[in-house]
């Protein structure tokens, strides 16, 4: 069960670090 909540946690920060790196993307191409 841990090992599922800790895929699931380095899943979530994955995602953050995608959509943060999609936002500044976006700025310096705007």
């Amino acid at each position: 069960m841990a090992q599922v909540n800790m895929s699931l946690r380095i899943d979530a920060e994955l995602k953050d670090a995608f959509m943060a790196a999609a936002k500044r993307t976006v700025m310096a191409l705007s």
